[in-house]
């Protein structure tokens, strides 16, 4: 949620444009990462960076959530997180 913040600001401090190329980089290192599991036929065969930008926007709801459910917040097993990505879940 910082970092949607700090996408809006107009003339961000060198820290947060430094934290925003950080944020660009884990994001393509993602996209890298369903390519390689693609590659090894771990991962459905899908545009990867569709299912990087589902990933994070998954977890950054599922953060949202939580601030405002509180107590009443149910964190989401590994299976329903990433069933989206793994080709033939199995656990």
């Amino acid at each position: 949620m910082l970092m949607n913040q700090s996408s809006t600001m107009k003339d961000p401090s060198p820290q947060i444009q430094y934290l925003n190329e950080q944020s660009e980089a884990m994001f393509n290192q993602t996209i890298r990462l369903i390519e390689k599991g693609q590659n090894l036929g771990q991962f459905k065969q899908e545009n990867a960076s569709e299912m990087a930008f589902y990933y994070f926007a998954s977890l950054q709801g599922s953060a949202m959530i939580k601030l405002t459910m509180r107590k009443r917040y149910i964190t989401p097993s590994l299976k329903i997180v990433t069933e989206f990505l793994i080709k033939d879940y199995h656990v």
